[in-house]
């Protein structure tokens, strides 16, 4: 699991920019299928069927026009940058997105996103 920081990371979601955010954790998932003989209870092998990737943001600070786009938003980007380079996930998916607005306009609590690819740039 990769852990990033505001000090070293800024976000953009389908290219907007996000102010502010507490905490970024990306978990790289790798699927599998199990392949069973006929009449066995034991799988005899496995097949990779690739990766997903699971995106958990923090404490998000946007304004209430770029919320309204953000859900109603399939199939985005989700970009991180910093000094290292840059890292693009694409076929994305909201997963679940927390916020209380009565509490504090403006901050999505937390924002859970699946995404199909990851590609690195500079």
């Amino acid at each position: 699991m990769e852990w990033m920081t505001p000090a070293s990371v800024s976000v953009e979601i389908n290219g907007v920019p996000v102010r502010q955010f507490r905490s970024v954790r990306v978990q790289t998932i790798r699927e599998i299928k199990e392949i069973r003989a006929f009449g066995e209870a034991e799988p005899v092998g496995s097949v990779p069927l690739g990766e997903r990737y699971r995106i958990l943001l923090e404490q998000l600070r946007i304004d209430g026009k770029v919320q309204a786009i953000l859900d109603g938003m399939d199939d985005f980007t989700v970009t991180f940058r910093g000094t290292g380079g840059m890292v693009t996930y694409s076929g994305c998916r909201w997963e679940q997105l927390e916020s209380d607005f009565r509490k504090e306009p403006g901050i999505i609590d937390t924002a859970e996103i699946s995404a199909r690819r990851r590609t690195e740039g500079t």
